[in-house]
């Protein structure tokens, strides 16, 4: 005679760890037996969770083992997964910003030959991974408004460890004004308050460019800290 462990494993083809997953899904919260053993009989006629990835609806409803709106939440829970993964794989094939140079090329084919000018702020994570670029403010050809809790907002929006700034100048001369220089101290100094510091800021003209100065020791030794050899580094600073 075969213990109950044993014929649990005959009889239920799939991982336990998938079936609970599923059975979770069904139940709305936590499963019971009914649930465990519908969640079996689905992956074991779908063909697993490789089967139930390619499963649309009508797959999903046409043995009627499971109402319409179990199957919906089977799918948006897939749809989920998929999207997460999607993320993830964009993410580990993010450029890294660990350098001016390297800002300034990314810079220079989005923002160097614009006609207006144009603020972006890009986030980064502790290895100067690019997570998100996000415009700030736009304007006329002399200036932009840009406040700094709009800044913040973005910033914080795609999660960065560090940020950096990025904007173009479209009289074609890539050096920082005093205007350029003045907003750069201020918004270091309200994002060390937050902890999100600001680790550098970049100038593009048509392919020239140039960072604006401002005070980032403390700064630069905390992304040092965090990134190590992939840290900001600016002459400039």
């Amino acid at each position: 005679m075969r213990s109950d462990d044993e014929s649990s494993a005959t009889y239920l083809p799939c991982p336990r760890g998938d079936i609970e997953l599923v059975a979770r899904l069904l139940s709305g919260g936590t499963p019971g037996p009914t649930h465990v053993l519908l969640a079996s009989r689905v992956l074991e006629d779908i063909g697993g969770l490789r089967g139930l990835a390619r499963s649309g609806r009508t797959r999903l409803l046409e043995r009627g083992t499971l109402t319409a709106e179990q199957a919906d939440v089977v799918l948006a829970a897939l749809s989920l997964s998929k999207r997460l993964e999607a993320a993830v794989h964009a993410r580990r094939k993010a450029p890294k910003l660990a350098s001016p140079q390297a800002i300034a090329a990314w810079a220079i084919p989005r923002l160097g030959y614009l006609d207006r000018e144009e603020v972006w702020a890009l986030m980064l994570d502790t290895h100067c991974a690019l997570l998100g670029a996000r415009r700030v403010a736009q304007g006329g050809i002399c200036s932009v408004a840009l406040d700094l809790p709009t800044l913040f907002r973005e910033v914080a929006s795609e999660g960065g460890r560090i940020f950096v700034l990025v904007h173009n100048h479209p009289s074609g001369d890539a050096r920082p004004s005093a205007e350029d220089i003045a907003f750069t101290k201020r918004v270091a100094r309200a994002a060390a308050i937050i902890d999100v510091p600001l680790a550098d800021h970049v100038v593009v003209a048509g392919k020239e460019w140039a960072c604006v100065p401002f005070e980032t020791e403390r700064t630069v030794r905390r992304i040092a800290a965090s990134a190590g050899s992939d840290a900001i580094a600016t002459a400039n600073h």
